[in-house]
């Protein structure tokens, strides 16, 4: 099963895929397609945050976005 991402990730996903058998496809993004993603990224972890309803998860995401 394939399935396509296209989404920054965190340096230790590609191996987490390996380890289930699967190979992944990655690729550097030079410097301005990082700052693209980056802040892209950062948007997607706000919209967790804002959506949170317990202070619980509230942490949980808060943590995820300074990660």
């Amino acid at each position: 099963m394939r399935r396509e991402i296209n989404k920054l990730v965190r340096d230790y996903i590609p191996e987490q895929i390996q380890s289930k058998g699967e190979t992944p496809t990655v690729r550097k993004l030079d410097e301005g397609e990082f700052s693209i993603e980056l802040r892209k990224k950062l948007v997607e972890e706000a919209q967790e945050v804002v959506a949170c309803s317990t202070k619980e998860a509230l942490i949980e995401e808060l943590a995820d976005t300074l990660e």
